[in-house]
């Protein structure tokens, strides 16, 4: 018999800079592996990635940062990190019954 072992779920956004700025100074893979080893050191592990998917409002306002710090700086698409650890079952609390009554059905 296989033994189900409660888990919770954190999610944490990581976002990037892009523009010229963000091309000498941004480093994507040393961001992720701080968010990631923080998290890791918290209990937490990685369990899913999610790239960040903007939508057309999000699109120009990124444009229109470009625009007018003259290409030096806007926002980047991220990615969204799903983190999961093992719940102590112990620390879960249980509602007791009785405390919610069922409705009941009459017919008249």
């Amino acid at each position: 018999m296989t033994e189900v072992q409660a888990r919770t779920n954190k999610v944490v956004r990581v976002n990037f800079a892009g523009g010229i700025l963000g091309l000498i100074f941004g480093s994507h893979r040393g961001k992720l592996e701080a968010v990631i080893n923080r998290e890791n050191a918290d209990g937490w592990n990685l369990a899913e990635y999610i790239p960040d998917n903007p939508n057309l409002a999000l699109l120009l306002i990124r444009l229109i940062l470009l625009v007018l710090t003259l290409g030096l700086w806007t926002i980047a698409t991220g990615y969204i990190l799903v983190f999961e650890r093992p719940v102590d079952l112990s620390e879960v609390r249980v509602p007791r019954s009785g405390l919610r009554a069922e409705p009941k059905l009459t017919a008249k």
